[in-house]
């Protein structure tokens, strides 16, 4: 996918364009336990800006990830994660961010399922800003309803989402320092709709001298798009966005009182996502 700006204003440097690239195998049945599937994936996101700042006019994450998920007396879930969100990915360890995460859910399908329950979670990462390197537990209560909106309360966010199938679908998720909500009209392969965000992204400068340290890429989106099919095994989707409050923060950890090194201004935005199908027999 690539989103590039057409326009910026108020920015001393600008945030140019940004391309994500994706690449997924996936084998829904394996030989050695029950209800198996596995999937391997790679990814790759690179943010270019107007002009040089301190690290120069590019951040990149290179991201790799695994994913298992098989069934027993409950349905269970293991990720594992190597990225490197820097200037110069991957350089040294200390740009390196190793993560797992892991699942406890009921069986059956969980979206139709009426009556309310429990995920417990766990999560492993070498860089968190609070506690790394310890793993640490979770939970998520979800309360779905007859009238087809669903409850999910986690720690520290809240999701409320609504699915009215093929034709009306709402989500709104919140957290202390993020939100995004979205809703769309039609069933998931042709669909139209409006969504919001605001999120983070944090990358290790490679000269910076404390290694806690982080830059963070603050930005706020509110967009309209589109999606659909536009070949048998290809889906297309164009967004038009206003991208404002954009900011880079420097810190240990993110907070409303995190210093502010750059205001990045607004910008128009033009992005699209192209996804296919690179199917096989032998994945089938």
């Amino acid at each position: 996918s690539h989103k590039h700006a057409t326009s910026a204003w108020n920015s001393p440097l600008g945030k140019h364009s940004t391309s994500e690239f994706s690449l997924t195998s996936q084998k829904l049945k394996c030989e050695f336990l029950k209800e198996c599937s596995y999937k391997v994936q790679a990814n790759y996101t690179l943010e270019n800006f107007e002009k040089q700042a301190s690290f120069g006019d590019q951040l990149e994450d290179p991201d790799f990830r695994g994913l298992l998920s098989w069934e027993g007396d409950h349905r269970y879930l293991m990720e594992f994660g190597v990225n490197s969100p820097s200037d110069q990915p991957f350089h040294s360890f200390d740009e390196t961010t190793i993560s797992f995460n892991a699942v406890w859910a009921p069986l059956g399908n969980l979206i139709r399922r009426k009556e309310n329950y429990w995920l417990f979670v766990a999560n492993y990462s070498s860089t968190r800003s609070f506690l790394p390197g310890i793993p640490l537990p979770g939970f998520v209560y979800v309360i779905p309803t007859e009238s087809g909106w669903t409850y999910s309360l986690g720690a520290p966010f809240l999701t409320v989402s609504y699915v009215n199938f093929p034709k009306w679908n709402f989500r709104v998720t919140g957290g202390p320092y993020f939100y995004s909500t979205q809703l769309s009209y039609g069933p998931p392969f042709f669909n139209g709709g409006i969504e919001s965000s605001w999120r983070q992204s944090s990358y290790f400068l490679y000269q910076r001298t404390n290694s806690d340290e982080r830059i963070y890429l603050d930005e706020k989106e509110l967009a309209a798009f589109l999606k659909a099919p536009v070949h048998r095994k290809v889906m297309a989707e164009l967004k038009v966005a206003y991208v404002y409050d954009q900011k880079l923060k420097t810190g240990e950890s993110y907070s409303r009182t995190t210093q502010t090194d750059l205001q990045l201004g607004q910008s128009a935005v033009i992005w699209l996502k192209i996804r296919a199908s690179l199917d096989s027999p032998v994945n089938r």
